[in-house]
C-alpha cells in the first residue's frame, strides 16, 4: 500500500480574472517594495483562489478523493444553483503568506459543504480548521522577516485602504480544481456537465 502523503486543496483556476489579479498583485508589489527591504516581499508565480483546504491525504486515497469531489459537484450542479465568490477588500497574513480574502455566497458554502460531506462519507478526514478560508495568495514575506509582522500588517492594511483602482464583481464559479501544495497546475479539474 502507498502511504506517500499529499497536501491537497480545492481552488478556482483563474482565467477571466487573470489580468485583474495580476494588476492587483503588481500594485501591491510596487507599494510594498517601496516601503520594505529589497526582496522582502515575493509575489506568487501562480494565481488561484483557494476555496477549501483538504489537508494531508495518502496517495492510495487519491481515487477516492477525486470520486468524492466529482460526486459532490454533480449533486451541486443538479440543484441548478450558482456558486459565487465575493471580494471583501480584506487581507490575511497567515504564516508568511499575504492573501486577499473572499466571502462565500450561499451557493459556494453549499458546494464546500457537499465536498466535506462526500469526503466524510468515504471516511476521509477533512481539515475543518482551515476548511473555509477563501483567499488568493498574492505573495509571501521572507520567513526571517516575520518578526516585522505587525509593521507589515499595518502597511498592507494602509495599502488596501488606499487601493481603489481595482473593483471586483462577484466571481461565478464554473470550474474547480484539485491541487497539491507547491504545484501550479491542478491535478484534476471538475465542472458541471
Amino acid at each position: 500500500m502507498d502511504f506517500e502523503l499529499k497536501k491537497l486543496f480545492i481552488a478556482l483556476p483563474i482565467t477571466e480574472q487573470q489580468g485583474m489579479f495580476k494588476s492587483m498583485q503588481d500594485y501591491f508589489k510596487r507599494v510594498l517594495d517601496a516601503r520594505l527591504d529589497p526582496g522582502e516581499f515575493r509575489p506568487s508565480k501562480d494565481l488561484h483562489i483557494t476555496v477549501a483546504y483538504i489537508g494531508l491525504i495518502t496517495t492510495s486515497h487519491m481515487p477516492t478523493v477525486e470520486q468524492a469531489i466529482q460526486q459532490a459537484l454533480l449533486q451541486f450542479c443538479a440543484l441548478g444553483k450558482e456558486a459565487r465568490l465575493l471580494w471583501q477588500r480584506e487581507f490575511h497574513l497567515f504564516n508568511n503568506a499575504v492573501g486577499l480574502t473572499f466571502a462565500y455566497d450561499e451557493g459556494l458554502r453549499l458546494l464546500a459543504t457537499r465536498i466535506r460531506d462526500a469526503l466524510t462519507d468515504y471516511e476521509i478526514s477533512f481539515d475543518e480548521l482551515h476548511a473555509f478560508r477563501a483567499h488568493l495568495t498574492i505573495g509571501r514575506i521572507k520567513p526571517n522577516e516575520l518578526v516585522k509582522k505587525n509593521r507589515i500588517r499595518r502597511l498592507i492594511v494602509e495599502t488596501l485602504a488606499q487601493e481603489t483602482a481595482h473593483e471586483l464583481d462577484p466571481i461565478v464559479i464554473t470550474q474547480i480544481g484539485l491541487y497539491e501544495s507547491g504545484t501550479v497546475e491542478p491535478l484534476k479539474t471538475y465542472s458541471c456537465p
